[in-house]
């Protein structure tokens, strides 16, 4: 597992979208309007992606699973937040 750690609005969603071009992997995102942007951006950008997920979509595994070889969570930290009514202050990752 790959973490990308990206200012806000620097390039973190572009960059999944071109991994998801290359692999086929699904991005995950936090709601329905945010996946249709970034479907729109990859077409814009000339690529080809699978249909992006919400969060919700993906924790009650409302996606097709025959085929998917992956997933690209976008905003992590969003993630990890929309698991809790209290707030996390901090995360390990192992490298």
């Amino acid at each position: 597992m790959k973490t990308h750690i990206i200012p806000r609005g620097k390039g973190k969603t572009t960059e999944l979208i071109k991994k998801s071009a290359e692999s086929g992997d699904y991005i995950v995102c936090q709601r329905l309007d945010e996946a249709n942007r970034i479907q729109m951006e990859a077409q814009e950008m000339g690529l080809n992606i699978p249909l992006p997920i919400t969060y919700d979509e993906f924790l009650k595994k409302r996606y097709y699973g025959k085929g998917i070889g992956g997933f690209l969570i976008d905003n992590a930290d969003m993630f990890l937040q929309s698991l809790s009514n209290v707030p996390i202050n901090s995360i390990t990752v192992s490298s």
